[in-house]
């Protein structure tokens, strides 16, 4: 049979239409038609939300039921707006840092140790300062901003981080990147304290988030989920590792070639390259009192020490060394010190604030001795804290052993007597114990030692061509020496006349 509304088959015994839904059971059967031209076209459904639902009678089985209206969606970015993301990985964030750090930094390798090594041979680096103020502006430029651009610099986009704005959820604005460093300079400015501040709140604060965050209101969360709110994020993971691998390249290749120019500028200072200038001394124009020094310059201070000491001012002669040093100067120490020229050699910076410079002293045409300066940086000023006798060029000079040579008995005991008065305090007794000789070559010697050297020994004596030779084992807080001490006759007494560190 057929429905009188709308022509659909249907079977016989069916009380409604299951296309339109029409009660068939009131009429009469449709002739089914012979031999149709072409079939019928099927009438459109209706739209699902305009189809009445039919009644159904008691007891009869539901033979049709529209479909129900769907809810619409809620869109994407309204989900949670406004609500804090997941905690970043501390991981990821400790890797986009040191990335970023390498980037920003690339530059500043070379330029630094080329600024170092002209420094070293007391030239100007033009590169060297070009490379620093390029590479310092790169870096500060880089720092602030980077995570300006859609909240992420190349450190964030390799990791899969994000910095976005607490009330939206949103990427990063450039101001908020500012503020978030400047707030990391401002707490670095504080000592152990500032430092460690941003990065125990990193770990510790349930966000993620340190002062610099709070300050900026911004939290760090995974470019992931910012984008399922429906943001857009920052891409380019594959440039970010691109240019994270050339800075690497740029800094290791900036490392060699200024460690290499830097090495040879410490060798050259080394072998005295840079100081073989002849200085002469003239007492006849150098007012006493009035010897300049330029406390900047070790090579300076010596210079200043041989005027003072031609002049005879002992007042000029004390400026020029260390606080410990001068105690120990007195006038008429430097007699015979006024030697009519000398050289400066060699000088080399040891670090840890000391200084040597090497002085050639002649007479008239002929060298007599080289001698070690050993300078030390006190309250921001070279000052010169002992000298030693590098060398034995001629046949007279001050610091060498000289005169007649003296029992094993007399010589042990004035080394022994010496070495007491040392490790007792009583300088004074020392020192009567050395000779004049002695006292102005190496007056550092004479100090206390009082509860630093603990015991020393008489290991051997012997008899040599102009002096008494005392081998002695001493036990310094510092460790053990090994030091031969010259003893002379001098005006009816064995005395100490200088001494040499085996």
């Amino acid at each position: 049979m057929f429905c009188p509304q709308c022509g659909t088959s249907m079977a016989d015994g069916d009380a409604f239409c299951p296309m339109c839904g029409a009660d068939v059971r009131g009429g009469a059967p449709a002739a089914e038609p012979q031999q149709p031209a072409a079939p019928a076209p099927t009438p459109p459904v209706p739209p699902a939300a305009s189809v009445p639902t039919p009644p159904v009678p008691p007891g009869a089985p539901v033979v049709y039921a529209p479909p129900q209206p769907q809810q619409p969606a809620v869109p994407v970015s309204q989900v949670a707006a406004g609500a804090p993301y997941t905690k970043a990985p501390l991981g990821a964030r400790l890797l986009a840092f040191i990335a970023d750090g390498i980037i920003g930094s690339a530059l500043l390798p070379l330029g630094l140790l080329l600024v170092y090594a002209g420094v070293a041979q007391k030239q100007a680096s033009v590169i060297g300062f070009v490379l620093v103020g390029l590479g310092g502006l790169w870096q500060l430029g880089y720092t602030l901003g980077r995570d300006g651009f859609r909240g992420a610099g190349f450190g964030k986009r390799l990791t899969g981080l994000v910095v976005t704005r607490v009330e939206s959820g949103a990427p990063a604005s450039m101001g908020a990147s500012i503020v978030r460093q400047l707030v990391w300079w401002a707490l670095g400015i504080i000592p152990v304290i500032g430092t460690l501040a941003e990065p125990v709140l990193v770990i510790s604060d349930k966000d993620g988030r340190r002062l610099g965050d709070k300050a900026a209101k911004t939290q760090v969360a995974r470019a992931t989920e910012v984008a399922a709110r429906g943001h857009a994020v920052a891409s380019g993971k594959t440039m970010a590792i691109i240019v994270l691998i050339v800075a690497l390249l740029v800094s290791i290749a900036g490392a060699i070639i200024g460690g290499v120019a830097f090495a040879r500028a410490i060798n050259d200072v080394a072998d005295g390259i840079e100081t073989t200038i002849d200085y002469s001394l003239d007492p006849d124009n150098t007012d006493p009192g009035e010897v300049a020094l330029d406390p900047s310059s070790p090579e300076a201070v010596v210079d200043a020490f041989y005027l003072a000491v031609a002049s005879g001012d002992i007042e000029a002669v004390k400026a020029t060394m260390s606080e410990e040093l001068a105690y120990y100067a007195e006038p008429g120490m430097f007699e015979g010190w006024t030697t009519p020229e000398y050289r400066i050699v060699g000088s080399s910076d040891q670090g840890d604030g000391i200084y040597n410079v090497d002085v050639q002293e002649y007479d008239g045409d002929l060298p007599t001795y080289t001698y070690t300066y050993i300078l030390i940086n006190e309250n921001g000023a070279w000052k010169i804290d002992d000298w030693v006798t590098a060398e034995d060029i001629g046949d007279a000079g001050a610091g060498e052993p000289q005169g007649a040579t003296v029992g094993v008995e007399e010589a042990v005991d004035a080394v022994g007597s010496m070495l007491y008065a040392m490790q007792t305090g009583d300088v004074n007794e020392m020192k009567s114990y050395a000779t004049s000789n002695f006292l102005s070559s190496d007056p550092g010697f004479f100090f206390s030692a009082e509860g630093a050297l603990s015991k020393f020994e008489v290991v051997d004596a012997y008899p040599d061509a102009a002096a008494f030779v005392v081998l002695v084992s001493e036990d310094w807080n510092s460790g053990p020496e090994s030091v031969m001490y010259f003893v002379i006759e001098q005006d009816g007494r064995a005395l100490v006349d200088g001494l040499e560190y085996q």
